[in-house]
């Protein structure tokens, strides 16, 4: 910007320039800026010592585009569009009436989605957007309505409600278990391929963790397949790629399906849990409060 200003002096004379190289007219681009019209035709003389070129032809009745002036009238017309469609994008989220949750891929598409019909049957006129996401974003900053995220106690400007406790399990698919001969215990759980979760922004728990955590000798875990989101860590364990961490409320309903398996009854609840939240400050709209409540009612049944 300060490049621009060093060129133009005014982005007030890109404006009045616009205008004028539109309605082909210093008039007539007073009228629609409602300015006189020598303060026009002084931004455009003001434009044009400025980048030293001579933007339009002058004649009695009218005026006309020189090249110099067209090239420029393109670019400024194109930038001011660009302009007023993201402020139009602001405004409308701002006075949007919908409702927006923050959350990861993996909770959108295997605890959400999977409940979005139930949730549209019983509030068919509540407007429920999902953004996921892969960082720990502001609601606040960003006027989302509510999110999810995962942390041992509150979150500091937020009320909060548990969804689940972290409750970590093995999985893998029916027919990886089969073609292993798995046998599920510690010792076999360290002969097999893991899946690997390398998330870049949030912390998560490793397979190292878990090691640490059931006293496993941290042998064979550089090898495997390391993927930096969780919905394809899912998607890999279900296509036999190798054994995964489990979030339970996550992979419990595709464990009911017989779309992954347990490796067997070994389990980590870690003392994290996932949490709703939604801002101290600021009251939720009636829409959102809905939604809070259903989440909630969901989430304990």
């Amino acid at each position: 910007m300060q490049e621009l200003l060093k060129k133009v002096d005014s982005v007030h004379h890109l404006i009045a320039f616009q205008a004028a190289s539109r309605h082909s007219s210093f008039t007539e681009a007073a009228k629609e800026l409602n300015v006189s019209q020598p303060a026009v035709s002084q931004s455009v003389r003001k434009l044009e010592q400025a980048l030293g070129v001579k933007l339009f032809f002058r004649t009695h009745r009218k005026i006309a585009l020189t090249e110099a002036g067209e090239r420029l009238s393109y670019g400024v017309g194109d930038g001011l569009r660009r302009i007023l469609d993201a402020v139009t994008q602001v405004e409308n989220h701002r006075t949007s009436k919908h409702v927006t949750l923050s959350v990861s891929s993996a909770f959108a598409n295997y605890w959400m989605v999977p409940r979005l019909s139930d949730f549209h049957k019983k509030y068919r006129d509540i407007d429920l957007r999902l953004q996921t996401t892969d960082k720990a974003i502001d609601l606040k900053a960003e006027g989302l309505s509510l999110g999810i995220r995962r942390g041992r106690s509150s979150f500091s400007g937020y009320d909060s409600a548990i969804i689940a406790h972290e409750v970590l399990r093995p999985v893998m698919s029916p027919a990886f278990a089969r073609n292993n001969n798995i046998i599920p215990d510690l010792n076999a759980l360290t002969l097999h391929p893991k899946i690997h979760l390398e998330e870049p922004y949030r912390p998560r728990p490793a397979w190292s963790d878990w090691y640490e955590a059931k006293g496993i000798p941290k042998s064979g875990l550089s090898s495997g397949l390391r993927l930096n989101d969780y919905a394809l860590v899912i998607q890999a364990a279900m296509a036999g790629e190798g054994i995964a961490i489990g979030w339970e409320h996550i992979v419990e309903p595709l464990v009911g399906q017989g779309l992954l398996q347990y490796f067997g009854d070994l389990e980590w609840v870690t003392g994290s849990k996932f949490h709703l939240i939604w801002s101290h400050e600021k009251e939720l709209s009636v829409d959102a409060k809905i939604v809070r409540d259903w989440i909630i009612e969901t989430a304990q049944n």
